[in-house]
């Protein structure tokens, strides 16, 4: 059974539906510019405050998501080998779908309908699935297609975020009773593209704003407008870029005041704490943020988000007199996640049906399923 991949499908939708509205509403002003010239980012903020407007509209999303190294890992911590074929024990998740989206006046939870048909692929070691369905959300259900017989099943978008909390390990992330939650880390805020306040959130302080001013951290740059949609569409490209972050005297001060508080407040944390500056040490990565603005309708029509990270973990071992080709090395430990949706038909009218004869199911059905 193809339950373990049914279930990531639903999370993810479960998560767009959450991450859709936030996108479409990053407002921000001369926050979300930074380098870009004043008439660029007059573009870019009239833009984004415009698509708060955004009502409905189709679209065409995918997420990749792909780690590397953990089986490597494993064998030279002692914890046995893999034999597989290509790389053992890497992960690979990729999605792709399309499909209507509207939000509506009502009192159901959520107030959206939606309309997608999606395909996925999981690949985990030797470990392959892949399935193709449907989900449709209207009044308040999320109903969904089975991959083998293509039947239908729904249950409440309430009773699968219970599901994503309790069985998942994402307990606490969308809130009880499917709000979301308040405070100034909630989604909304994080797709917001305003570090400044995310670093002021996370307990920075005032010492935020010197980390914005690191040289080579953060890039915002126009690239060459392209044509798209029947439109020509301006492209913005934001890169953070977390190397010289890490190497600054700005960020290494926050670093240590926060190591400092840290074992002073828990004195057990103290070994733990003198880890993450080596751990850190060997962290590379960048973000890499793409929107595109229609130049006629001065919509944003498409974003896309990169990820990439790799931990050198060889930056823990004690340094050795030999220099022998014979010595294991430990690889690195490489994460990528990518997500990208266009969107097209913007505030047009859509309907979308509940389909007739779906079985309807509970949290604890789904939960009594995946450990099958």
């Amino acid at each position: 059974m193809k339950t373990r991949l049914l279930s990531s499908l639903l999370l993810v939708l479960v998560m767009l539906v959450g991450m859709v509205p936030a996108a479409n509403a990053q407002g921000g002003g001369d926050s979300v510019c930074f380098n870009l010239s004043a008439d660029d980012c007059a573009i870019l903020t009239g833009a984004l405050a415009n698509s708060e407007n955004m009502d409905s509209f189709n679209m065409n999303f995918t997420a990749d998501f792909s780690l590397a190294g953990l089986s490597s890992l494993g064998a030279m911590m002692g914890s046995g080998t893999g034999s597989d074929s290509g790389m053992p024990g890497d992960i690979t998740f990729h999605i792709e779908g399309s499909g209507p989206y509207a939000m509506i006046s009502s009192d159901t939870f959520p107030p959206i309908i939606l309309d997608v048909a999606l395909n996925a692929m999981m690949n985990s070691g030797s470990d392959s699935q892949s399935a193709s369905m449907e989900v449709r959300i209207v009044d308040g259900y999320v109903y969904f297609t089975d991959p083998d017989t293509g039947d239908w099943s729904g249950i409440l978008v309430q009773d699968a975020m219970t599901y994503a909390e309790n069985e998942m390990g994402l307990s606490g992330l969308f809130g009880s009773g499917g709000d979301m939650p308040s405070g100034a880390l909630n989604p909304q805020d994080l797709m917001n593209s305003d570090p400044a306040a995310l670093m002021d959130a996370a307990g920075l302080g005032d010492n935020a704003a010197a980390l914005l001013d690191v040289p080579g951290f953060i890039n915002h740059v126009r690239l060459d407008d392209q044509d798209m949609m029947g439109q020509t569409m301006h492209v913005f490209e934001l890169t953070l870029d977390f190397t010289p972050l890490f190497a600054s005297t700005d960020f290494q001060t926050i670093l240590n005041s926060a190591i400092t508080q840290a074992t002073e407040a828990d004195p057990q944390a103290a070994q733990m704490a003198m880890v993450v500056p080596m751990l850190l040490s060997g962290l590379t990565g960048n973000v890499v943020e793409t929107q595109m603005v229609g130049a006629d309708d001065n919509f944003l029509h498409s974003t896309g988000l990169d990820l990439n990270a790799t931990l050198d973990l060889g930056v823990l071992m004690p340094p050795s007199s030999s220099s022998s080709s014979d010595t294991p090395q430990i690889p690195p430990i490489d994460l990528g996640f990518s997500f990208n949706v266009t969107l097209d038909q913007i505030n047009e009218t859509f309907s979308v049906a509940a389909p007739e004869g779906a079985t309807i199911l509970t949290a604890e059905d789904l939960s009594s399923s995946s450990g099958m």
